[in-house]
């Protein structure tokens, strides 16, 4: 019960008004979410309780369904390699779809070896020999750039564009009510693409998005430093 609370929290700003169906191999947390509570684990009924909390103020509805362990391959392997929200990577076939409107950049910002799409990468793995270890902590200046930032660094990635002479093609969300939107249409000048909107948009390790609609994706090219 914890996992899929935690699981469902993260994913907050994605599940907002949305009905959440939860798939799950153990009975007893189908049960609980389903009666919302129960009185035979206590600890079931807390970790319930704090579920059904998050659900009201969240999500339109919660339900749940029995789904057999032989038959839960993909959640399983996800137990044990967990996805990254952060590591999302761009369908190569959309990415490529961009630079044919928006030109060819020098550099993927923030990416590792198996999810880059230049051969110039950015990564916080040292292992992995990136150009640079921090995207964040050197000179944008005069260089044309990819980023596929994780959303909680949008901010401190268009301030940096904004203080720096740099032109830089940006996949980040359509969110016009957030703080940050205003600067980002600034950069903008008016230049951005919806991507289309297919299911194997993102991947990770093999595996699709699970819903990668309501992220609303654009790629934008932004110029700063001016």
């Amino acid at each position: 019960m914890r996992a899929v609370r935690l699981a469902l929290l993260h994913f907050s700003s994605l599940l907002l008004g949305q009905e959440v169906l939860v798939r799950s191999d153990n009975l007893a947390v189908v049960f609980y979410i389903n009666k919302q509570g129960g009185t035979k684990s206590r600890s079931l009924a807390r970790e319930c309780s704090l579920l059904m909390t998050w659900a009201e103020q969240t999500v339109h509805n919660i339900s749940a369904i029995h789904i057999r362990g032989v038959l839960n391959v993909q959640a399983d392997w996800l137990s044990r390699n967990p996805v990254r929200p952060s590591e999302w990577s761009l369908n190569k076939q959309v990415f490529q779809q961009i630079v044919q409107k928006m030109g060819l950049p020098q550099i993927d910002l923030m990416a590792s070896r198996s999810n880059s799409q230049l051969p110039q990468f950015c990564s916080l793995y040292k292992q992995e020999n990136p150009v640079v270890v921090d995207a964040l902590s050197f000179d944008w200046t005069d260089q044309f750039l990819y980023i596929f930032p994780p959303f909680p660094l949008i901010p401190r990635v268009l301030q940096k564009i904004r203080r720096e002479k740099t032109t830089i093609i940006a996949v980040i969300p359509f969110w016009p009510r957030r703080a940050w939107f205003p600067l980002l249409l600034s950069l903008s000048k008016g230049e951005f693409w919806f991507l289309p909107p297919r299911k194997d948009l993102l991947l990770q390790n093999g595996f699709l998005h699970p819903n990668p609609a309501p992220l609303h994706l654009v790629a934008w090219k932004l110029k700063g430093g001016i």
